[in-house]
């Protein structure tokens, strides 16, 4: 609710989608309330956790485009 008591619909979230990234850029106070339109599951991940994913996935990236573009030999 902003300080003139409007609020609005920013998005609606699909399952497997996040929110509260925020916190990755250094944004240090919410800006935002998300509220939940009908039973969810949510999990909480730690910026440690989330930086440590998001690091693995990079090194799996890496790998993954220095693969030659046509392999001698199929697997």
């Amino acid at each position: 609710m902003s300080e003139q008591g409007k609020e609005a619909v920013v998005g609606i979230l699909e399952p497997g989608q996040f929110f509260g990234e925020g916190c990755m850029n250094g944004h240090s106070l919410r800006s935002a309330t998300t509220t939940a339109m009908e039973a969810s599951l949510i999990t909480v991940i730690t910026k440690t956790a989330m930086l440590a994913a998001l690091h693995d996935q990079l090194q799996v990236f890496r790998t993954v485009h220095e693969l030659p573009a046509h392999p001698k030999q199929s697997c």
